[in-house]
């Protein structure tokens, strides 16, 4: 990419330090590819109408009292408004043919729990709370709102339903492996001692949304194989040009 060319060896350096090099090129390589993608001028029309009707504008007036109070200009924000239909039309013609097979191999992780916590930094309140649910002297409800340290506490305990892809991997292996209604013995997860028990189990299904969901993973998996490919790039360019600068 050629802007990517005025990246001096030191401005890499401290991208790199801060962890925003790998961002940078990542965005960028995202807007290169989405800014190619043709759109119909009814596309962007429609999508104006839609966040006209979002932010309660009767009128072109109104919006454009928007615009000037929220310091956009039309063309940058119907930018921004189409970018994600962009991103979901370069995906269906470039990733719809390998969405099944990344499906199969994602699947036990896009299944979805809803499950019952309790977390406890002290071990012995942990047993105590796992005795007093496996002799039924009382409710998950009611022992996770009194005792438990997470948010969970506010939900009476419930968490989900969600992926277990944003779960610590081995509450996922505890989770997995449990029946629908048993209570797992206390175990320690990242300084918790947590008590957990599978409520219900919903099945993944590669349905449109799930395709186009898909679809995107796939897109932004080539976007970061990519950077990474174009950061060996940049240094080693970074780095010739280094020597060679010192080189009488």
């Amino acid at each position: 990419m050629k802007c990517l060319k005025i990246l001096s060896k030191d401005v890499i350096d401290l991208l790199e330090k801060n962890n925003l090099l790998e961002q940078l090129i990542q965005c960028e390589l995202q807007s290169n590819i989405v800014n190619g993608v043709q759109l119909d001028n009814s596309t962007s029309i429609d999508a104006k109408k839609l966040f006209m009707e979002a932010q309660n504008l009767l009128t072109e007036e109104d919006f454009q009292e928007w615009l000037v109070k929220n310091s956009y200009n039309e063309e940058d924000l119907v930018h921004a408004l189409v970018k994600p239909i962009r991103i979901n039309k370069h995906c269906s013609e470039n990733f719809s043919h390998q969405v099944q097979s990344h499906f199969l191999s994602r699947k036990s992780d896009l299944d979805q729990y809803i499950y019952s916590l309790i977390r406890v930094k002290d071990f012995y309140l942990a047993k105590e709370l796992y005795f007093r649910l496996e002799s039924n002297e009382e409710t998950f409800a009611n022992l996770s709102t009194q005792y438990s340290e997470g948010d969970e506490k506010n939900r009476m305990g419930l968490v989900g339903p969600i992926p277990l892809s944003t779960a610590h991997p081995y509450l996922v292996n505890i989770l997995k492996k449990s029946k629908v209604g048993e209570i797992n013995e206390p175990f320690k997860v990242n300084g918790y001692w947590l008590i957990v028990r599978v409520e219900s189990f919903v099945e993944a299904i590669l349905n449109e949304q799930m395709e186009k969901n898909l679809a995107v993973e796939l897109f932004n998996l080539s976007i970061q194989e990519e950077s990474k490919s174009i950061i060996k790039n940049l240094k080693q360019r970074t780095s010739e040009e280094n020597i060679q600068s010192l080189t009488p």
